[in-house]
Parts: C-alpha cells; sequence; structure tokens
C-alpha cells in the first residue's frame, strides 16, 4: 500500500512533535489535602499559633492571638511554569493588628505543625519532587516590601525529594517583627525528580516510522 505524501508528512511531524514534547505533569500538591500553618504567638513565649487547612484554593481565616486578636486569612495556589516545574504560594493576609508585635521574640513561620499533637503536617505532595526555590515576601504597613530569600540556606533540598515542610520542618523567621506586618507570601518553586513519558509518544513515533517505509521514490520520466 502506497500513502500520499502528504499523510506520510503528516504522520511523521506529528510523530516527531510528541516525541520531543513533554508529558504535561498534574499538580505537584494534592488538591484539598491538609497541612498545618505555624506561627510564634508572642503573648506566649515559645508557644505557636498553628492553624490546620486544605490545600483546595479557598480563604479560611481564623483568630492569631498576639497582644489581642488577629485576623489571619490563608489562601494557597499553585501555577505550572512548564518542562516539569511548578510554583506554590502561600498567602497570609493579616488584619486587626500586628501579627508580631514583640520584637524580643522571634517573628516565625513556617509549613508544618512545630511541637502540635499531630506532629509535622506538611503538605501532600503527589510525586518526588525538588525544591529549587524557596523565599518570603511581606507588605508592612507602610507600605514597605520585604523579601527574604530562603534557598541559599536550604539548597541540599535541591537534589533531594521535598518533605512538603518549610526549610525542611524547621521554622524561618525574618524582619518582620513591630512592622505591623499586614500580607506574608511563602514562595516555593519544585521540578519534578521523575520524567514520565506522554503514553502516546510510542505509537505516534511507530506512525511515523511506518510512514516512512511505506513511502516510495516517483519514477523518474524517461530522459530525466
Amino acid at each position: 500500500m502506497k500513502l500520499p505524501l502528504s499523510l506520510c508528512g503528516a504522520g511523521l511531524a506529528c510523530a516527531l512533535l510528541f516525541a520531543v514534547s513533554p508529558a504535561r505533569a498534574a499538580p505537584v500538591v494534592l488538591a484539598g489535602s491538609s497541612y498545618t500553618v505555624s506561627l510564634t504567638q508572642a503573648s506566649t513565649p515559645g508557644g505557636f499559633s498553628q492553624h490546620s487547612l486544605n490545600f483546595d484554593g479557598v480563604a479560611e481565616t481564623f483568630v492569631h492571638r498576639t497582644d489581642g486578636p488577629v485576623s489571619l486569612t490563608v489562601q494557597e495556589s499553585q501555577t505550572d511554569l512548564g518542562s516539569g516545574r511548578y510554583a506554590i504560594d502561600i498567602a497570609l493576609a493579616f488584619s486587626g493588628g500586628d501579627p508580631f508585635p514583640d520584637s524580643l521574640l522571634s517573628a516565625a513561620v513556617g509549613i508544618g505543625s512545630i511541637g502540635g499533637a499531630d506532629g509535622l503536617n506538611g503538605l501532600d505532595l503527589a510525586r518526588p519532587v525538588a525544591l529549587t526555590a524557596f523565599s518570603a515576601t511581606g507588605l508592612t504597613g507602610s507600605g514597605d516590601l520585604l523579601f527574604v530569600d530562603y534557598f541559599p540556606d536550604v539548597g541540599w533540598l535541591a537534589t533531594t525529594p521535598w518533605n512538603g515542610l518549610s526549610a525542611g520542618g524547621f521554622l524561618i523567621a525574618g524582619p518582620w517583627a513591630r512592622l505591623g506586618l499586614q500580607t506574608l507570601t511563602l514562595h516555593f518553586e519544585t521540578r519534578d525528580l521523575l520524567v514520565v513519558s506522554s503514553p502516546g509518544t510510542v505509537p505516534l513515533l511507530a506512525l511515523g516510522l511506518l510512514a516512512l517505509a511505506l513511502r516510495r521514490p516517483r519514477p523518474r520520466p524517461p530522459g530525466a
């Protein structure tokens, strides 16, 4: 059987296109899974304010008690950056007072319950990923923008499976005390450690090779 040249070319083009195109990865964090946000609680030296949440993109509001009740709203998101990379953001918004009013105590926050009865409840990951970026951005009541890059301290996580905890399971500190912090966003970036090819790659590549095998050169006219 002889296939038209147009069909041969189309089959080969499709095969090559899908053979070199990576499979689109599913989100890194399991939708609806539970995790914990922990913050230092200034009214109790050494204590923590811990809040259990669901990773579903829906804002959840709690009371974070310091010298008075401060409203804390947490919302999460994850973004496909392409090529097996994802960005994960945990956004905290405060209102009703300063969440860290005591300069004598460390202003710290983390993913995972620190000292809680449920242990370290971090983000539930769908597959093995490595952490490639980790930072925090804050906005104060006076409009000052704060930024802290934590990745140099946890760079070893770039080649090992991430456990879904901030800084490998520790609270992170920043220049946030007595500044009237209004927002704080923890930003993580990951890359897949296991690359899975698309299920359709092999059949499409076989189709392209078959098209080449069935393609015959046109006979040359006499005297050409």
